[in-house]
């Protein structure tokens, strides 16, 4: 057959292959694996619109074992500004008040359940002209005249002069003890506490 060749093997089939843009013709090359060559000069732009929603369904549960430990050294200090203030609205408080004229000697008044407060004080006012009162906080476990005693502080309240007793000790019970000794005396007392 004319023009016709027959190779004997496959291998010995070689062809050359040309392209063109458009003018001249110019052989493709290849590497050295065999793999085409190719030049990109002009990249394209791209642009993607409507891109459709990605749901990932069935993924699989991660667990990660044996995690090293953490030490964080050389921390910074920490500084907080502008921190707003607090403002509490409302405490839950009780009061009581009492108006005595005295005899002469000792006795007491404003005995207060003291077990649920969390402050409180007793306010004294020396109404009288002459006398000084000795006063004193006396705590109890119950409200029982025979266990109360005396909470380690006393107080002498000149003439026309205010204080205030705040307890050293505490027990359940709290009541305010005044001693005027052989005069008569006016006084107030108010109790205060905050729950």
């Amino acid at each position: 057959m004319p023009n016709k060749f027959i190779f004997s093997d496959a291998k010995d089939s070689k062809t050359q292959m040309y392209g063109s843009n458009g003018g001249a013709l110019t052989p493709l090359s290849v590497d050295g694996t065999g793999q085409m060559k190719m030049t990109v000069t002009d990249t394209l732009n791209v642009t993607v619109t409507n891109i459709p929603g990605v749901s990932v369904l069935n993924t699989p549960e991660v667990s990660i074992a044996n995690t090293p430990g953490v030490s964080v050294l050389n921390t910074p200090e920490v500084s907080i500004a502008n921190v707003p203030s607090v403002q509490v609205a409302g405490v839950a408080a009780t009061s009581e008040s009492v108006a005595v004229t005295t005899g002469t000697g000792a006795a007491h008044v404003l005995a207060e359940d003291t077990s649920k407060q969390r402050e409180y004080s007793f306010y004294v006012s020396n109404l009288s002209e002459t006398a000084t009162m000795t006063l004193a906080l006396q705590i109890a476990p119950a409200d029982e005249d025979t266990y109360y005693v005396g909470d380690g502080a006393t107080v002498a309240l000149p003439p026309q002069s205010a204080t205030v007793l705040v307890p050293l000790k505490y027990l359940s019970f709290t009541r305010l003890s005044y001693d005027t000794g052989t005069e008569t005396a006016n006084f107030i007392a108010y109790y205060n506490a905050k729950v």
